[in-house]
């Protein structure tokens, strides 16, 4: 069947939540988000260099961070099952990527989730990060897709890793391709004196032939990889092939060391750099008729647990905590973290409520939502709020002004559930 569309119109230009639709708990397939981003009353423009991710936080506190399709002006979300299992109110926002590392959030909307008349078996909620395995694609070529960088695809039987966004360019065009592994030639056997000579039950290269070619190769490739480029420029490094880049070499992406792979084709040299001294991070950049672009960083996606704690600020105090977790996705300099606490015992902190254990940084003030709270008295507007260059983070209320909660608002029994709070690193 047709899913059921929900158009939604979310201008970027102005604050708070726009927009809020209506379903039931775990419908299937079956309902279809249609966002037109604007700017100032007017259509924001997209093309198809963009990613667009979907991003939220459920009643229950389990986040969503899945990806999105782009279709003319409209961002398209086909809500998951995942999305909409948790009865209660899912905050949501779309983050548009484009090619150059830009970032775009949109204003907050929300879907109510109506619970089902009764339960029959339906979906658990959990998280869900759809999103991520989009930079682990590998598959057959298909001309009518886009391919985004770190993407893989197999061409008539040679494999190749995109660098640069294309649809409709196959490899192996060296502008948007690197042969990762070329595809053999020739029909062959499996006889045991060529490819298992020892009688071990394990298969080896083969003697002789393509054999000898693939031991010249693979010798060709450990030296490479055993032997370091210790001096120099990288801007000297044309040849095809895998380099091991020491410190003292200059023109590199990164201070310390790193893999260079280099493909050339017609007038066009490609380096693609893998940073050892951050996190394995993938720099490329182009030199086209001799002279090198600047290098490109893509952008480097992590993710992980974080253990939020409760202190205050004049006396810490030693709170008793029922739980206190939470978790974490990174993309580049771009933090969202997810969080719940709950406790059964003040512990004796005194002033102001802080939220400690943040995994990065700030680089600049942010502010988030809670998802649902209980144990206090300031219940009026509760957000999360961090300085810039902290670890830690308030919460905030509107009391005739802006006014961060004091260690005598809370209870021995207080929570806050479903904390999602968005920010930049320094």
């Amino acid at each position: 069947m047709n899913p059921i569309v929900h158009k939604i119109r979310l201008d970027a230009t102005k604050y708070g939540e726009q927009e809020s639709i209506n379903v039931k708990r775990n419908d299937t397939k079956s309902r279809l988000i249609s966002a037109t981003i604007l700017s100032g009353g007017k259509p924001f423009e997209l093309d198809d260099t963009m990613t667009v991710v979907f991003k939220g936080i459920k009643s229950d506190g389990t986040q969503l961070f899945n990806s999105c399709a782009i279709n003319g002006s409209s961002i398209e979300y086909l809500i998951t099952t995942q999305t909409i299992s948790a009865a209660g109110t899912v905050q949501c926002e779309f983050t548009i990527y484009g090619a150059d590392d830009e970032m775009l959030a949109s204003p907050r909307f929300s879907i109510e989730v109506e619970d089902v008349l009764y339960d029959d078996g339906g979906a658990e909620s959990t998280d869900e990060h759809n999103a991520l395995a989009a930079f682990q694609v590998y598959e057959n070529y298909h001309n009518a897709k886009t391919y985004i960088p770190l993407n893989k695809a197999v061409l008539n039987g040679s494999s190749y890793i995109c660098i640069t966004t294309t649809t409709g360019n196959p490899p192996p065009n060296p502008a948007y391709w690197l042969l990762i592994a070329a595809a053999g030639g020739g029909a062959g056997d499996m006889l045991t004196a060529t490819y298992d000579p020892n009688h071990d039950g394990i298969i080896g290269i083969p003697q002789g032939g393509i054999g000898a070619d693939m031991a010249a190769a693979r010798a060709a490739l450990s030296a490479a990889a055993t032997g370091f480029v210790q001096s120099g420029s990288l801007t000297a490094i044309t040849e095809p092939g895998v380099y091991h880049i020491g410190q003292a070499v200059t023109d590199k992406p990164t201070t310390n060391g790193g893999i260079l792979i280099v493909s050339a084709g017609g007038s066009q040299t490609v380096q693609i750099y893998v940073c050892s001294d951050e996190g394995s991070q993938i720099c490329k950049r182009r030199r086209v008729s001799g002279a090198w672009n600047a290098w490109d960083y893509a952008p480097l996606i992590t993710s992980g647990t974080w253990t939020p704690t409760l202190y205050g600020a004049s006396t810490p105090g030693s709170p008793a905590y029922i739980r206190h977790d939470g978790h974490y996705i990174k993309i580049g300099n771009f933090v969202f973290l997810q969080a719940s606490i709950k406790i059964s015992n003040r512990g004796g902190m005194n002033g102001q409520v802080c939220i400690g254990g943040l995994p990065f940084a700030t680089g600049s003030e942010a502010s988030g939502l809670v998802g649902y709270i209980e144990g206090t008295t300031a219940t009026k507007d509760l957000v999360v709020y961090a300085q810039g260059g902290a670890t830690y983070a308030v919460f905030s209320y509107n009391n005739a002004g802006s006014t961060i909660v004091q260690a005598t608002e809370i209870t021995d029994s207080f929570g806050a559930y479903g904390m999602a709070i968005p920010y930049h690193t320094a």
